[in-house]
Parts: C-alpha cells; structure tokens; sequence
C-alpha cells in the first residue's frame, strides 16, 4: 500500500476519534460511562457556577464570573485579563466580587446551559441568598479582544446598566 494512503488514513482515523471524544465529552455521555449523572439536581448557586479557588464571597450581591475551558487560548487569557483590569474599581470598592470558573466541568453544566455559556465569556450575576437570580453573558467580549479600550468600555458600560438596572 502507497505511503500516503497510510498516512492518509491515519489522519483520518486520528480526525474521527477525537470528534467522538469530543462529542461524547459536550453531551455528557463521558460522565455517563464513568458512572456520573450528567442530570443530577444543580440549582445555581455560587458554589456551583465558580471554582473554589477564586475571591468571593457567597452573601457578595454582584459577580462577575469569567467562565473559560479546560485548556485556554491566548485570546481567553486576554479575555479573563482584560475583564478583570476594567472591573479592578469596583472588585477594589467592594461592590462586584470577581469569579473564575470552568464553563467544561461536568458540576457546572446546567448553570453554563441556563446562561447560554458556550465559551469563554464573562457574566454578570446578581443573587440572593447565596442564588442566582438574574444575570447576562456578555459574550461579545470576543468581538473586543484586539482593541482593549474598546474592550474595556464594553465591560464597564455592561456593568453599570447591569447594576443599575433592576
């Protein structure tokens, strides 16, 4: 057989294999093989929408939650970056805690689901007693990654009419 059919095929095989991984990681039938309910009760609570490794409090009233995946691409860093840096007045005055969480992991799939996280975005979150009850996904954060002052606007002018808006 010719090198480059082999080669070919290899590439192939290699292409298929890892849409079925991926696949089988978005619709959660992995947790199902490892005998994890991708279904199991999730109600959105702080705990659940961030990881345990970021500032905030569960009585803050506002958040903003950079959601990001396993792996982060250059631009997500720029994302998680830049949000934080247009948000550092009112992180500093204590009025919006900040919050880092992976929008992959199977614990935070119904909250990503009901906020329509589908990659690295920043949402805003406003809760009670510990839950969510009203946010918005600003996921035009990607439409502003090569202009940070354009970058910054949209951040700081989304959470001013978030805060203000009741």
């Amino acid at each position: 057989m010719n090198p480059k059919k082999i080669v070919s095929r290899l590439l192939l095989a290699f292409v298929a294999v890892a849409l079925l991984i991926a696949t089988a990681d978005v619709t959660g039938l992995k947790q199902k093989l490892a005998g994890i309910s991708p279904d199991s009760a999730v109600t959105l609570t702080t705990k659940q929408a961030t990881s345990d490794d970021t500032d905030h409090t569960d009585d803050a009233r506002y958040a903003a939650i950079f959601y990001h995946a396993k792996h982060r691409c250059e631009t997500c860093v720029k994302i998680e970056e830049y949000a934080h840096t247009a948000l550092l007045p009112a992180i500093e005055k204590g009025e919006l805690a900040w919050e880092i969480s992976e929008y992959t992991a199977p614990e935070n799939r119904e909250v990503v689901r009901s906020m329509d996280v589908m990659t690295s975005t920043v949402v805003l979150i406003e809760r009670e007693n510990g839950k969510i009850v009203r946010f918005k996904n600003l996921e035009d954060v990607w439409l502003h990654t090569n202009h940070p002052d354009r970058f910054a606007a949209y951040i700081t002018d989304s959470w001013k009419s978030f805060r203000e808006s009741l």
